[in-house]
């Protein structure tokens, strides 16, 4: 005798069921959204701070600017005084991008190290001065020196006794900005 098989099927727990499985694909579906933002995110960030080093960079090497960093070369050579400003400014621009991180520092560090460092050392006591009038001058130009030494450091596996400017350094710097 063959006995007759039914099958009961609880519809409420295979609703049940399909609805734990659309949560967690749904789930998955945020996380995933997310993850692709932040992502987009990082690359525009990213894509927007390149644009920004190469407009400075296009400052930096415009005929105006080169006056400006002959004229503070000369400065800084015979007696550093208020025509060295321009190109402080400069720095401290470029000091608040990569504060607020709308410029990738390691970008920064690649693009303007050799000139901020010889700028910031040359020009430490007329800094210095300065900033005994106005303690808020040139702070941003200040952070980026430390973090491009941080970096420099970091790339060169040194301790920084390294990148001291020697007289002779001091005065090739100052010729190059003067002849370029």
């Amino acid at each position: 005798m063959i006995s007759e098989c039914t099958m009961q099927i609880d519809y409420n727990a295979v609703s049940a069921w399909a609805a734990v499985i659309m949560s967690i694909a749904a789930i998955i579906a945020i996380v995933i959204t997310i993850v692709e933002l932040i992502l987009e995110s990082k690359r525009n960030r990213f894509s927007t701070g390149l644009n920004a080093i190469m407009w400075l960079d296009d400052i930096w090497k415009s005929t105006r600017m080169k006056q400006e960093r002959k004229i503070a070369a000369q400065a800084l050579r015979d007696n550093p005084s208020d025509d060295i400003d321009e190109i402080l400014d400069f720095f401290e621009v470029v000091g608040l991008l990569v504060r607020r991180k709308a410029i990738d520092e390691v970008l920064a560090w690649h693009f303007y190290f050799y000139w901020l460092h010889g700028y910031r050392t040359l020009a430490t006591a007329y800094i210095d001065a300065k900033r005994k009038q106005e303690s808020t001058v040139w702070v941003d130009l200040l952070y980026l020196h430390e973090r491009f030494i941080d970096i420099e450091k970091r790339k060169r596996k040194c301790s920084g006794k390294e990148l001291a400017i020697s007289p002779e350094d001091a005065r090739q710097f100052i010729e190059e900005e003067i002849n370029q």
